[in-house]
């Protein structure tokens, strides 16, 4: 998607109409409206959204911020699950790897791990538990401990 967004918002500029259809995505223009419509899906499940173009420039201007935000979690998720496998039977704070990624708060992690395997329960970890940059770290965590029943 981000290397259409130029050229729809060139073509909603100019007025002209501009189509791409990747799979199941598909962008096109609706130049009388300067809107961008968006749609995912096929006939029954298609869902749409559509786009001004004040906000198509606002999208292309944070879209690479959004992909490398998404890079960074995709880098540092293995290391935080086994790094919240190494925690669990725990009671003081485990050294990351020296290859670990930076990007996550270890020492704040572990504290919010180890309350929840002390209390045994659901536990809801706060959002800055991990870096602000890795908040589906929190669904992660989530997810490990109702597997793990903690």
């Amino acid at each position: 998607m981000s290397e259409h967004l130029p050229a729809q918002i060139d073509a909603l500029w100019r007025g002209d109409f501009y189509n791409v259809m990747d799979g199941e995505f598909a962008m096109h223009s609706a130049s009388p409206f300067n809107t961008a419509i968006l749609t995912m899906g096929k006939k029954k499940n298609r869902k749409s959204v559509f786009i001004k173009l004040n906000d198509l420039r606002y999208l292309a201007y944070i879209f690479p911020m959004v992909e490398n935000q998404l890079l960074k979690y995709s880098e540092a998720k293995p290391d935080v699950m086994n790094y919240v496998l190494a925690t669990l039977n725990s009671t003081s704070s485990v050294e990351p790897p020296a290859d670990a990624s930076n990007n996550i708060l270890y020492y704040q992690l572990h504290e919010e791990l180890k309350t929840c395997y002390l209390e045994r329960s659901r536990c809801t970890i706060a959002a800055e538990s991990v870096d602000n940059v890795h908040r589906p770290f929190r669904q992660m965590i989530l997810y490990l401990a109702s597997v793990l029943e903690l």
